[in-house]
């Protein structure tokens, strides 16, 4: 990853986690990471959702992009800003689940 990569992306996850904090979501929503193409066209927001369910808080994420889209584009100066996605990030479940399977294991 370039160094340009790399600010725009901190930057992003940084903006959007500010903007999570503002907003009125149903629960708590924190930013795990960004994903940016090549291109910088497109900036998948990935989200770590607790307490909450996951379709409603993605429904209201996505009620909500077009503000945190146009705060995006008034903090990065460059020509084309990306276009941000939201996507939920299982990976706490996953990190969950393995740690049962070792548990039943160390159980036996």
């Amino acid at each position: 990853m370039s160094d340009r990569q790399e600010k725009v992306r901190t930057l992003i996850k940084e903006e959007v986690a500010k903007e999570l904090l503002r907003l009125d979501l149903p629960s708590l929503v924190t930013v795990k990471d960004v994903f940016l193409t090549g291109d910088f066209k497109k900036a998948e927001v990935w989200v770590s959702i607790l307490n909450g369910d996951e379709t409603q808080v993605l429904e209201s994420l996505n009620k909500h992009i077009v503000e945190i889209q146009r705060v995006l584009n008034s903090k990065i100066v460059m020509k084309f800003v990306p276009k941000i996605v939201f996507k939920i990030d299982h990976s706490r479940d996953y990190a969950e689940k393995i740690d049962n399977i070792f548990k039943s294991i160390e159980d036996e």
